[in-house]
């Protein structure tokens, strides 16, 4: 299949597209199957009010090597609807970090610990605009200048309007709003290298 093609890439743009569709469709129900199967459920029913992640996750019977995900698992289950985002007091706050010193979780939204570069796979489509803005600030903070070797490397879906078909303005609109979102987050500079695909591979610098 010669690749420089419209047409070639385009079907190829297509039937990628379908078979992701097709492969990721079981996300929908599966993190809902996995708080099943911990007994989330009857843990937070029990528990007789609102738990921080850190009670959840010392509630589980999981290792810590595990334990990050929680979060994740958390964030997806509030996001398709079966959970929901309560506050707590702070006094019930300041009691759940009194229990949780075996264990500290990450918050990609909270800090991410210094490097030289932050790798971001398939990550940013998971969330809004705003939630990306959040997230690639906190990589900012964490990384270096452009002159001192320092950037964002992501890996995630970004089409052109090559991609998309040349009559189609769709895809200038998708470069533009990744463009606008870079820049909220505080970044001034970035490549974008359309590889093979749905994949594209962005550098972000400041």
């Amino acid at each position: 299949m010669d690749l420089g093609r419209n047409g070639d890439a385009n079907e190829l743009l297509q039937a990628q597209a379908h078979i992701l569709n097709r492969i990721f469709n079981f996300i929908n129900s599966m993190p809902l199957k996995c708080a099943i199967q911990l007994g989330i459920p009857d843990i937070i029913h029990k528990h007789g009010k609102p738990m921080t992640v850190d009670e959840l996750t010392n509630a589980l019977p999981i290792g810590n090597a595990k334990a990050p995900f929680v979060y994740c698992l958390k964030r997806i289950l509030i996001r398709s609807g079966f959970f929901i985002e309560a506050k707590i007091s702070q006094h019930d706050e300041e009691e759940a970090n009194n229990k949780s010193l075996a264990f500290v979780g990450g918050d990609i939204f909270v800090a991410i610990p210094p490097a030289g570069d932050v790798i971001m796979k398939w990550m940013l489509h998971d969330w809004n605009d705003e939630e990306c803005v959040q997230m690639l600030r906190k990589c900012k903070e964490a990384i270096p200048s452009k002159e001192n070797g320092g950037k964002v490397i992501i890996i995630d879906m970004v089409l052109n309007d090559q991609q998309k078909g040349a009559d189609d303005h769709e895809g200038n609109k998708e470069m533009r709003r990744v463009g606008k979102t870079l820049s909220e987050a505080g970044f001034n500079d970035y490549k974008i290298t359309l590889v093979l695909g749905l994949r594209s591979l962005i550098e972000v610098y400041y």
